[in-house]
């Protein structure tokens, strides 16, 4: 279970940085006017979509389904699984906030509007926290966690959680690589998580505990 994190970590993340980098100056802008140039309709649909996905959708649904799945119905074959989605969501949604204040990236509706493409660290200003994408994070964060626990299809979370976070793109909300940075920085440390988290079963200690 060890090799997802290592391999992210270690192998995959200075290519991956590299792409966020090359991202700033070759592909988020051409990206972001392909974007604008396509039927408004599109915009609408794409964040009609992923408002399913908002940080606060998801920090207020994974508890629920994890309380309704284990004191409801009393499961317990993915109650481990749920749990650290329960604590990897806020995580990352929270290190996302943090780096926003941060670096203080200008939103793409600034570009449209006034043709500002750059940074205003610390901030503050809503117009300034496109990087890292909010609802990416929060996306990502789930992909990342059950990848943790199916190292296998590792590789499909990766791709749906890209696949979901473009909507992002589509919406004229963030920049690619405001959604590639998401990736970065929530894979890594929902990984990061896992490593202490996945030492100890806590179900097992609860059953050894109550017999």
């Amino acid at each position: 279970m060890l090799r997802p994190a290592k391999l992210i970590i270690f192998a995959a993340l200075p290519a991956a940085l590299l792409i966020l980098v090359l991202s700033y100056f070759f592909i988020d802008l051409p990206l972001i006017y392909w974007a604008a140039s396509l039927s408004p309709q599109v915009a609408k649909v794409a964040n009609a979509i992923v408002w399913w996905f908002s940080p606060y959708v998801f920090m207020v649904a994974w508890p629920l389904i994890f309380f309704f799945y284990t004191f409801i119905l009393e499961k317990s074959t993915f109650r481990n699984e749920l749990l650290f989605i329960v604590i990897a969501v806020p995580a990352a949604v929270l290190a996302g906030d943090i780096i926003k204040d941060l670096v203080g990236r200008s939103r793409p509706e600034l570009l449209f509007q006034e043709g500002i493409y750059g940074f205003l660290p610390l901030s503050r200003a809503e117009t300034y926290r496109s990087f890292p994408s909010g609802h990416s994070c929060a996306i990502c964060s789930v992909m990342a966690a059950l990848s943790c626990f199916r190292p296998k299809w590792s590789w499909l979370f990766f791709l749906i959680a890209l696949a979901l976070s473009f909507f992002r793109v589509l919406g004229l909300a963030h920049y690619f690589s405001d959604i590639w940075g998401a990736i970065i920085i929530t894979f890594c440390l929902v990984y990061s998580l896992y490593l202490p988290y996945q030492r100890k079963s806590i179900w097992k200690n609860i059953s050894r505990t109550k017999s």
